[in-house]
Protein backbone atom coordinates (compact mmCIF):
# COMPACT_ATOMS: atom_id res chain seq x y z
CA UNK A 1 0.00 0.00 0.00
CA UNK A 2 1.11 3.61 -0.50
CA UNK A 3 0.75 6.06 2.41
CA UNK A 4 1.01 9.62 3.80
CA UNK A 5 2.10 8.24 7.19
CA UNK A 6 5.62 9.21 8.28
CA UNK A 7 7.28 6.68 11.23
CA UNK A 8 10.12 7.37 13.11
CA UNK A 9 11.68 4.40 14.10
CA UNK A 10 14.04 4.95 17.27
CA UNK A 11 16.79 1.46 17.89
CA UNK A 12 20.29 1.75 18.73
CA UNK A 13 20.65 -1.72 17.12
CA UNK A 14 22.13 -0.94 13.55
CA UNK A 15 20.44 -4.23 11.89
CA UNK A 16 16.99 -3.81 13.29
CA UNK A 17 16.52 -0.16 12.60
CA UNK A 18 17.91 -0.61 8.95
CA UNK A 19 15.53 -3.28 8.48
CA UNK A 20 12.61 -2.20 9.79
CA UNK A 21 13.28 1.41 7.66
CA UNK A 22 13.63 -0.61 4.87
CA UNK A 23 10.89 -2.46 5.63
CA UNK A 24 8.32 0.27 6.04
CA UNK A 25 9.88 2.18 3.13
CA UNK A 26 8.83 -0.74 0.68
CA UNK A 27 5.41 -0.62 1.89
CA UNK A 28 5.04 2.95 1.17
CA UNK A 29 6.11 4.65 4.44
CA UNK A 30 7.98 7.31 4.82
CA UNK A 31 10.06 5.88 7.83
CA UNK A 32 13.43 7.40 9.09
CA UNK A 33 15.57 5.63 11.69
CA UNK A 34 17.40 7.57 14.68
CA UNK A 35 19.84 5.46 16.79
CA UNK A 36 18.62 7.53 20.44
CA UNK A 37 16.28 9.54 21.77
CA UNK A 38 18.85 12.57 21.74
CA UNK A 39 18.96 12.32 17.60
CA UNK A 40 14.87 12.74 17.81
CA UNK A 41 15.64 16.85 17.70
CA UNK A 42 14.81 19.83 15.61
CA UNK A 43 18.17 20.22 13.37
CA UNK A 44 18.10 16.27 13.32
CA UNK A 45 14.82 14.61 12.85
CA UNK A 46 14.06 14.86 8.97
CA UNK A 47 9.84 13.77 9.05
CA UNK A 48 7.41 15.10 11.83
CA UNK A 49 6.36 11.35 13.03
CA UNK A 50 2.65 10.61 13.00
CA UNK A 51 3.83 7.00 14.63
CA UNK A 52 6.54 6.06 16.73
CA UNK A 53 8.29 2.72 16.74
CA UNK A 54 10.69 2.99 20.11
CA UNK A 55 13.28 0.24 21.47
CA UNK A 56 12.62 0.35 25.50
CA UNK A 57 16.68 -0.02 26.37
CA UNK A 58 18.06 2.73 24.69
CA UNK A 59 21.07 4.55 25.14
CA UNK A 60 20.96 7.73 26.88
CA UNK A 61 17.36 8.73 27.37
CA UNK A 62 15.01 5.16 27.60
CA UNK A 63 12.15 4.43 26.06
CA UNK A 64 10.12 4.65 28.61
CA UNK A 65 10.99 8.26 29.07
CA UNK A 66 11.17 9.66 25.46
CA UNK A 67 7.45 7.88 24.86
CA UNK A 68 6.69 10.20 28.14
CA UNK A 69 8.06 13.13 26.94
CA UNK A 70 5.95 12.30 22.83
CA UNK A 71 2.76 11.79 24.79
CA UNK A 72 3.27 14.73 26.72
CA UNK A 73 3.92 17.35 23.70
CA UNK A 74 1.93 15.40 20.55
CA UNK A 75 -1.18 13.56 22.65
CA UNK A 76 -2.35 12.38 19.03
CA UNK A 77 0.77 10.65 17.63
CA UNK A 78 1.09 6.51 17.90
CA UNK A 79 3.35 5.02 19.97
CA UNK A 80 4.52 1.28 19.63
CA UNK A 81 7.31 0.18 22.01
CA UNK A 82 9.49 -3.30 20.87
CA UNK A 83 11.70 -4.43 23.88
CA UNK A 84 13.02 -8.06 24.82
CA UNK A 85 11.24 -7.11 28.08
CA UNK A 86 7.82 -9.45 28.01
CA UNK A 87 6.88 -9.40 32.11
CA UNK A 88 3.23 -8.16 32.33
CA UNK A 89 4.91 -5.59 34.65
CA UNK A 90 7.10 -3.93 31.75
CA UNK A 91 4.09 -3.85 29.70
CA UNK A 92 2.16 -1.82 32.10
CA UNK A 93 4.43 0.49 32.82
CA UNK A 94 4.67 0.47 29.18
CA UNK A 95 1.33 1.45 28.75
CA UNK A 96 1.43 3.90 31.37
CA UNK A 97 4.34 5.57 29.46
CA UNK A 98 2.44 6.75 26.35
CA UNK A 99 2.28 3.55 24.40
CA UNK A 100 -0.48 2.22 22.05
CA UNK A 101 1.16 -1.10 21.61
CA UNK A 102 3.62 -3.18 23.29
CA UNK A 103 5.39 -5.69 20.85
CA UNK A 104 7.75 -8.25 22.85
CA UNK A 105 10.86 -8.62 20.83
CA UNK A 106 11.59 -10.77 17.99
CA UNK A 107 8.44 -9.33 16.58
CA UNK A 108 7.16 -10.50 13.46
CA UNK A 109 7.47 -8.57 10.34
CA UNK A 110 3.79 -9.26 9.27
CA UNK A 111 2.42 -8.12 12.79
CA UNK A 112 4.67 -5.07 13.11
CA UNK A 113 2.87 -4.25 9.17
CA UNK A 114 -0.62 -5.03 10.28
CA UNK A 115 0.10 -2.32 13.45
CA UNK A 116 1.13 0.31 11.12
CA UNK A 117 -1.34 -0.42 8.41
CA UNK A 118 -4.48 -0.30 11.47
CA UNK A 119 -2.52 3.43 12.80
CA UNK A 120 -2.55 4.65 9.29
CA UNK A 121 -6.44 3.76 8.09
CA UNK A 122 -6.81 5.90 11.83
CA UNK A 123 -4.57 9.03 11.26
CA UNK A 124 -6.08 9.09 7.42
CA UNK A 125 -9.68 8.78 8.74
CA UNK A 126 -8.94 11.29 11.34
CA UNK A 127 -7.28 13.74 9.11
CA UNK A 128 -10.68 13.72 6.29
CA UNK A 129 -12.56 14.86 9.12
CA UNK A 130 -10.59 17.40 10.90
CA UNK A 131 -8.62 18.73 8.18
CA UNK A 132 -8.22 22.02 8.05
CA UNK A 133 -8.86 21.78 4.30
CA UNK A 134 -9.28 19.25 1.10
CA UNK A 135 -6.74 20.09 -2.24
CA UNK A 136 -7.95 18.39 -5.47
CA UNK A 137 -5.14 19.19 -7.70
CA UNK A 138 -6.85 17.56 -11.03
CA UNK A 139 -9.46 20.71 -10.24
CA UNK A 140 -7.24 22.94 -9.19
CA UNK A 141 -9.39 23.93 -5.98
CA UNK A 142 -9.36 24.17 -2.44
CA UNK A 143 -12.16 23.69 0.10
CA UNK A 144 -13.08 23.52 3.40
CA UNK A 145 -17.19 23.08 4.62
CA UNK A 146 -19.20 24.56 2.13
CA UNK A 147 -16.23 26.93 1.04
CA UNK A 148 -14.13 26.80 -1.88
CA UNK A 149 -10.91 28.82 -3.60
CA UNK A 150 -9.77 28.33 -6.82
CA UNK A 151 -5.86 27.75 -7.56
CA UNK A 152 -4.05 28.47 -10.26
CA UNK A 153 -1.82 25.86 -12.00
CA UNK A 154 1.49 26.76 -10.16
CA UNK A 155 -0.06 27.11 -6.57
CA UNK A 156 -1.57 23.48 -7.19
CA UNK A 157 1.64 22.19 -8.05
CA UNK A 158 2.94 23.93 -5.19
CA UNK A 159 1.00 22.06 -2.64
CA UNK A 160 1.21 18.66 -4.37
CA UNK A 161 5.09 19.30 -3.97
CA UNK A 162 4.75 19.96 -0.39
CA UNK A 163 2.62 16.60 0.46
CA UNK A 164 4.87 14.39 -0.74
CA UNK A 165 8.19 16.29 0.54
CA UNK A 166 9.64 14.97 3.93
CA UNK A 167 7.85 16.87 6.83
CA UNK A 168 6.42 18.20 4.18
CA UNK A 169 9.57 21.13 3.82
CA UNK A 170 10.74 22.18 0.85
CA UNK A 171 13.96 24.11 -0.20
CA UNK A 172 13.31 27.68 -1.47
CA UNK A 173 14.95 26.18 -5.25
CA UNK A 174 12.59 23.45 -5.01
CA UNK A 175 9.50 26.14 -4.50
CA UNK A 176 10.83 27.98 -7.31
CA UNK A 177 11.27 24.98 -9.37
CA UNK A 178 7.77 23.78 -8.87
CA UNK A 179 6.04 26.93 -9.03
CA UNK A 180 7.41 27.97 -12.46
CA UNK A 181 4.72 26.96 -15.13
CA UNK A 182 5.56 26.28 -18.91
CA UNK A 183 9.14 27.32 -18.27
CA UNK A 184 9.52 30.39 -16.98
CA UNK A 185 11.66 32.00 -14.68
CA UNK A 186 10.82 33.02 -11.08
CA UNK A 187 12.48 35.56 -8.75
CA UNK A 188 13.01 35.63 -5.39
CA UNK A 189 10.22 38.40 -4.93
CA UNK A 190 7.78 37.08 -7.40
CA UNK A 191 7.65 33.61 -5.00
CA UNK A 192 7.47 35.32 -1.98
CA UNK A 193 3.88 37.42 -3.48
CA UNK A 194 3.30 33.56 -4.66
CA UNK A 195 3.17 32.22 -1.69
CA UNK A 196 1.49 34.85 0.18
CA UNK A 197 -1.27 34.98 -1.86
CA UNK A 198 -1.46 31.46 -1.50
CA UNK A 199 -1.62 32.02 2.25
CA UNK A 200 -4.65 34.36 1.55
CA UNK A 201 -6.83 31.91 0.12
CA UNK A 202 -6.39 29.93 2.95
CA UNK A 203 -7.18 32.32 5.23
CA UNK A 204 -10.27 33.31 3.20
CA UNK A 205 -11.52 29.40 3.76
CA UNK A 206 -11.38 30.31 7.48
CA UNK A 207 -8.09 28.37 8.48
CA UNK A 208 -6.86 29.92 11.12
CA UNK A 209 -3.57 27.69 11.77
CA UNK A 210 -0.91 29.09 10.03
CA UNK A 211 -0.55 27.47 6.49
CA UNK A 212 3.20 27.71 4.69
CA UNK A 213 5.57 28.66 7.59
CA UNK A 214 9.40 30.27 6.63
CA UNK A 215 11.83 28.22 7.66
CA UNK A 216 15.23 30.83 7.98
CA UNK A 217 17.88 29.60 5.54
CA UNK A 218 16.36 27.31 4.18
CA UNK A 219 13.01 27.48 2.50
CA UNK A 220 9.00 26.66 3.38
CA UNK A 221 7.14 24.00 5.54
CA UNK A 222 3.28 23.34 5.04
CA UNK A 223 2.34 23.28 8.50
CA UNK A 224 -1.80 22.60 8.38
CA UNK A 225 -3.25 19.12 7.83
CA UNK A 226 -4.47 19.20 4.13
CA UNK A 227 -6.51 16.15 2.88
CA UNK A 228 -5.76 15.40 -0.98
CA UNK A 229 -8.40 14.10 -3.05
Amino acid sequence: MSSNLSIAVVEDHDFLRVSTVNLLRERGYRAEGYFCAEDLVEDNITIQPDLYIIDLNLPGEDGLSLAKRIRTTRAEVGIVMVTARAHIQDKVQGYASGADIYLPKPVDPDELLAVVERFSHKVMQDKAVSGDAFFSYSKLLLEKGTQQVHLTQSEANLLNAFLIAPAHILERWQVMDVMAVKGESISDASMEVRIGTLRKKFTSLGVTTPSIQSIRKLGYRLCLALVSK
